[in-house]
């Protein structure tokens, strides 16, 4: 029995690994950097937080694979308000490198909340999968609150996601909160390979103790 539960723990454990990935992430204002190489989270969400010349604050929490749940792969939040009036565009790039994930769909959902100093933009939210364009929209200048989602499908493997994000400020004090979120769909194959995989190495490990035991 010791040893089944050691075979489960292994397979599980070989699951999660294949899925871990390196978060990186960099902003610009108007195309200067300002929070750059700010890199982790293989196990963990990353938060980089700092100023620039025309945001009093700028604050961007990522999450990716493996600690996020389910088929979700990874979530940016963006959180910044404006120092000065404008226009001065806040650009946000996250990528999410080292994923070895099996998926056929993901769906990249967009979601907008200026609720401070609005209306201000236009806000252009964007995914990429293994260095491609997956899904990508633009909210109008007049958005307050709005959520669009996009599904597409994917590579046979994910190594690598990214999430974009520009938006422009006109007003000192605006304020907004965005989040990108990208959740993938496993192909029924591939689960019930993985599947089919773990109960053979289950059945082989309790067909070598029953062996040992005569």
């Amino acid at each position: 029995m010791k040893q089944l539960l050691l075979a489960a723990s292994a397979l599980f454990g070989l699951m999660a690994t294949a899925q871990a990935g390196v978060i990186s992430i960099a902003a610009e204002d108007d195309g200067v950097g300002v929070l750059l190489l700010c890199a982790g989270g293989a196990n963990s969400p990353i938060t980089c937080s700092g100023g620039s010349t025309h945001f009093a604050t700028i604050n961007i929490a990522a999450v990716g694979a493996p600690p996020l749940a389910g088929a979700s792969l990874s979530s940016v939040t963006i959180d910044a308000t404006a120092a000065v009036s404008g226009p001065h565009v806040l650009d946000v790039n996250v990528l999410q490198s080292g994923l070895n994930v099996a998926a056929d769909t993901a769906t990249s959902t967009f979601t907008a909340n200026h609720l401070v100093g609005g209306p201000f933009g236009p806000t252009t939210m964007s995914t990429l999968v293994n260095g491609l364009a997956l899904a990508s929209f633009t909210f109008p200048a007049s958005t307050i609150n709005d959520t669009k989602a996009f599904t597409d499908p994917l590579p046979t493997l994910v190594t690598s996601d990214e999430h974009r994000y520009s938006i422009t400020f006109t007003q000192a004090g605006q304020a907004a909160t965005d989040t990108i979120q990208l959740i993938t769909g496993v192909p029924e194959p591939v689960s019930i390979a993985l599947l089919g995989t773990g109960l053979l190495g289950l059945g082989l490990v309790g067909r070598r103790g029953r062996q040992t035991e005569v």
